[in-house]
């Protein structure tokens, strides 16, 4: 299981969506960067639509302008103390 995180201006926990796939996560990725670089460049603003093949009927919509970060991670089997998140 592979997890987006995006950092979202002026909210404290970002939104996460699980893809099965690492071409999934990495394609899912791949767009919020270019919606996102496609806003700095621009100045556009656009509605990024998302959803979770973890937990179904997760539907999230973002504003590309408040997105601050994005990440991609794989869950592994090991347990470590620290979760997913920017701030280690």
């Amino acid at each position: 299981m592979f997890t987006i995180e995006i950092a979202l201006r002026h909210t404290p926990i970002p939104v996460f969506v699980h893809r099965k796939e690492a071409e999934a996560a990495e394609d899912l990725y791949r767009t919020v960067v270019q919606h996102l670089q496609n806003h700095i460049q621009t100045g556009e603003r656009t509605v990024l639509e998302l959803t979770c093949e973890k937990m179904e009927g997760k539907h999230s919509a973002i504003v590309t302008s408040e997105i601050l970060a994005v990440q991609m991670l794989e869950k592994s089997s090991a347990t470590t103390n620290s979760g997913a998140g920017f701030i280690r």
